[in-house]
């Protein structure tokens, strides 16, 4: 059995027949090759970055909707999967009102949770009771809000004019995810392979490319030993040693992942990834320090002036309203500066670096693939976007 997108069973679609030789299965001697071509560049992306950043400051923020939708567009046509290129087919409308919607319900939450604050009044227990309820509730939202963008991103990318989707519920899986965080929380983190690993199994199973479903079958068990040391040593490597665990079980998910008779690997390198990640921290600092310098220059200006000797308990409510705008642009700057080197020294070279690496061994007759009966939403991922957990 499958399910159709709100998660109620339907018949599964027939298997194709006993193997042609375009359909038998891989042998073990079979020749892994490149599965995945990304042929972006650094001009390309930043060029879009810089855009959005430019236009979302002018609109306040409401343009990144368009951004967004435009940089996806931009990455999903610049990735070739077996010589085909993917496309994206969402609208910045859908992720707007997708917006509104889930700022609206996100908005009457909030003002609930207050009046229930203010009816409880000064009872701790009631107050801390209230806390923790509301802190479930935000973290079920999160994931929630996860599942239910990864769907939607899904059913609005295309390879080979075939849609791929994903079934399976988002209360289901918001609840498994928040289930198995209580316990790695009570096992002091022991348990995060099993988490990362039964989660990782809940969407990729729940995922299809047209009438044809994905397949998982990793289990944490293989990764347990290779996290507890990661985690003991972590200390002495920095935190380096987090981040070898990271690829290592993105190297283990993907050999553990079936497309029909097509079984994938990754030869990604930790000391790859750690290079992305340090040319990308050590611009976020330095952009950083800039913006120090710039509020620091600001504030030695407002001491030569008298602002702050003469109004030392509020000083910034008697400076020139040049003065603080100055300031405001300083900040808006640096952190739109921020955000497109995230696209240019993180996301794009993290991009090349995975597909490089990824890896296919196997063959599948895909004009026997038939189009995904899933129906498609007609509003975005907004509550994702609302509580900042969106992704590209």
């Amino acid at each position: 059995m499958s399910f159709n997108d709100s998660g109620t069973e339907k018949p599964s679609q027939p298997d194709v027949g006993p193997a042609t030789t375009a359909t038998a299965a891989a042998s073990p001697q079979e020749p892994l090759h490149q599965f995945a071509v990304y042929d972006g560049t650094s001009g390309g992306i930043g060029k879009i970055a810089v855009v959005n950043a430019i236009l979302g400051l002018f609109t306040l923020g409401i343009y990144r909707f368009w951004g967004k939708t435009n940089m996806r567009r931009y990455l999903w046509s610049r990735v070739t999967l077996l010589g085909d290129r993917m496309e994206y087919t969402g609208t910045p409308m859908e992720l707007f009102l997708g917006f509104v919607v889930a700022a609206v319900v996100m908005a009457g939450l909030s003002i609930f949770l207050i009046g229930l604050q203010i009816l409880v009044g000064g009872d701790e227990v009631l107050n801390g009771v209230l806390t923790a309820a509301y802190l479930l509730v935000i973290y079920f939202l999160i994931f929630f809000a996860v599942y239910r963008a990864r769907r939607y991103r899904l059913l609005r990318t295309q390879w080979r004019g075939i849609r791929f989707s994903q079934t399976g519920r988002a209360r289901d899986y918001a609840f498994r995810a928040i289930g198995l965080l209580l316990l790695s929380g009570l096992t002091l983190g022991l348990t995060v392979p099993y988490m990362n690993t039964r989660l990782q199994a809940y969407r990729t199973n729940n995922t299809w490319f047209g009438n044809r479903q994905l397949s998982f079958d990793g289990r944490a068990a293989e990764l347990f030993w290779k996290w507890l040391l990661a985690l003991v040593i972590a200390a002495p490597t920095l935190g380096i040693s987090l981040l070898w665990y990271s690829v290592t079980e993105f190297r283990y998910f993907a050999s553990r992942t079936r497309f029909g008779n097509l079984s994938f690997a990754s030869t990604l390198k930790t000391s790859r990834v750690f290079v992305i990640y340090l040319l990308f921290f050590l611009a976020f600092f330095f952009l950083y320090f800039v913006l120090i310098g710039g509020v620091i220059g600001v504030v030695i200006g407002a001491g030569e002036t008298g602002v702050f000797s003469q109004h030392p308990d509020n000083p910034l409510a008697h400076m020139a309203p040049t003065t603080v705008l100055g300031m405001v642009v300083v900040a808006l700057v640096i952190v739109s500066l921020m955000n497109v080197l995230q696209f240019v020294l993180f996301l794009h070279p993290l991009i090349r670096a995975v597909s490089e690496t990824l890896l296919v061994k196997g063959t599948v007759n895909l004009d026997e693939i038939q189009q995904s009966d899933a129906q498609k939403k007609g509003r975005g991922e907004g509550l994702a976007d609302v509580l900042d957990v969106g992704a590209i």
